[in-house]
């Protein structure tokens, strides 16, 4: 497959095609390691840890929930007739 460099800002850059980056299993914005390894370009995608950041993201979503609960309640107790 042949591509053209093109101007990104003061760099150059090469459109990949969706169907390589889908094969590689990397989609925008993921992290690769890019490397030049006799004369050749080399992009490896750069797996994150299954559950990295996990223990984070639990504690902020349970601080949330409890910052929710704490407010001021919309129920009204009823009151016997």
């Amino acid at each position: 497959m042949r591509a053209v460099l093109r101007k990104l800002g003061n760099s150059s850059g090469v459109i990949i095609p969706k169907s390589l980056l889908r094969d590689l299993g990397i989609a925008e914005g993921d992290p690769v390691e890019m490397t030049l390894e006799a004369g050749r370009i080399v992009l490896v995608p750069i797996k994150r840890r299954a559950r990295a950041g996990w223990a984070e993201a639990s504690q902020r979503s349970l601080k949330r929930a409890t910052t929710r609960s704490c407010g001021p309640s919309s129920v009204t107790p009823k009151t016997k007739p």
